[in-house]
């Protein structure tokens, strides 16, 4: 039997003593002098220790100064990662791309380097202070492609095809065509002769749209700079992230509530920014696009017709890879354009941008 006088300890000090451990327990004492523990109803509402220290510290001064840390050093990281692909990592990224022949950088022929470059350039009205740094190369990439910025470092990797002026000079069975080691060749066996032809033709551009390629590279460089955008892009994505996520904590209550439903927002919250990051970096770098290709058409006629000519020959290459490469299918449609997935589109569509050539070639013939 409990003792009536001394067989419960004392209800103010058991209180106490559950307030400051978090405790459901009591202790009954018997006569005996054994002791008992008794469950306490939990109450549903209250909060466990380490919560309360997790609310405790997210809420305090230095919780909020830790989040805007973390905020900052994201969206600093975000915004270096465009801006050193286009400075510091140049040198890296020219060593990967470097077509080589015999273990050596393979250079530019002397009709790419002495008459094409300077005659681009001339047209552009680039001086010499502009392209001082800047380095031309053949790279093992499919298409023209540059990074940096004219007056600094720059780069321009002309494709390995480039050079060939005649479809009897383009070695086709020997070629592997590669994009992110998802593009494999079929068996020699299994291509066809006018998919082979298709190929060879779209790898020969005549002049003009050689000029073009080169100009629309250099007009990137020098006017448009487009990583300063994307740097811009992917610092607010992830302020935009940070800020979304602590406006929902702090309005529907989520410190308080169980730790699944914060993770369920910010696993949303960081949805939502991806997609907003790579949809509107695909829109800026599509409108880009289109923007560098108006103004390089607009210099002459000439450029303008190279243009016309440089995409009809990219689509007829592309159609051809379709069915040279063992998952084409997948990568090009029958006209030469890519397949993009459902919520993604990289690129400007090359209909497109030859359309924006035609435009322009029509309006400097016509006048």
């Amino acid at each position: 039997m409990l003792l009536q006088n001394s067989t419960l300890l004392k209800p103010s000090g058991l209180i106490r003593f559950c307030r400051k451990n978090m405790l459901n327990t009591s202790k009954s004492r018997y006569a005996d002098g054994t002791t008992v523990k008794t469950r306490l109803r939990k109450d549903p509402n209250e909060l466990s220790d380490r919560s309360l220290k997790f609310i405790r510290f997210w809420t305090s001064k230095n919780g909020r100064y830790f989040s805007m840390a973390v905020m900052f050093t994201g969206s600093m990281v975000a915004g270096a990662i465009p801006l050193l692909k286009n400075s510091y990592f140049l040198p890296y990224i020219r060593d990967i791309f470097q077509q080589l022949r015999g273990g050596f950088p393979v250079g530019l022929d002397r009709t790419i380097r002495k008459e094409m470059v300077p005659s681009v350039m001339n047209d552009l009205e680039l001086s010499s202070e502009d392209v001082a740094k800047l380095k031309i190369f053949f790279s093992t990439d499919a298409e023209p492609f540059s990074n940096g910025e004219l007056g600094s470092e720059a780069l321009i990797g002309l494709p390995f095809w480039f050079p060939y002026t005649d479809p009897k000079e383009v070695p086709v069975e020997q070629m592997n065509f590669n994009k992110g080691a998802k593009e494999q060749t079929k068996d020699n066996e299994n291509l066809t002769i006018e998919a082979r032809e298709r190929l060879a033709s779209g790898l020969t551009l005549p002049l003009e749209a050689k000029k073009f390629a080169i100009a629309r590279e250099l007009v990137s460089l020098g006017e448009f700079r487009p990583q300063y955008k994307e740097a811009f892009l992917g610092s607010l994505s992830v302020f935009l992230c940070y800020m979304a996520s602590k406006t929902a904590n702090d309005r529907l209550g989520l410190w308080k509530q169980a730790r699944a439903l914060r993770l369920l927002n910010y696993a949303v919250t960081t949805n939502i920014s991806l997609l907003f990051y790579f949809n509107f970096k695909d829109y800026l770098r599509r409108s880009t696009q289109g923007q560098i290709d108006e103004r390089v058409a607009k210099i002459s006629p000439e450029y303008a017709k190279g243009g016309v000519i440089f995409y009809n020959k990219q689509m007829e290459r592309n159609s051809a890879k379709r069915e040279l490469i063992a998952n084409g299918e997948s990568l090009y449609n029958r006209n030469g354009e890519e397949v993009y997935a459902l919520l993604r589109r990289r690129n400007k569509f090359l209909s497109e941008r030859r359309e924006i050539c035609q435009a322009a070639f029509d309006a400097q013939t016509s006048s």
